[in-house]
């Protein structure tokens, strides 16, 4: 199964979710992170660990 991750990097942004669910119900295996509003603390390298297991990496 195709793993697809989408970065959000916007708020606001309607179209990844739309894609997102779409994706979902074709069967792929999707990831969202919001990194929009993002702590100073976040933990980035489970970001990184997520785009080198991700198949496909979308940032939006």
């Amino acid at each position: 199964m195709k793993s697809i991750l989408h970065i959000i990097t916007k708020p606001t942004e309607i179209l990844p979710v739309q894609i997102s669910d779409l994706q979902t119900e074709i069967g792929y295996e999707v990831s969202v992170v919001d990194i929009s509003q993002a702590e100073s603390d976040a933990d980035y390298r489970a970001i990184l660990d997520a785009i080198f297991q991700a198949d496909n990496v979308s940032v939006w």
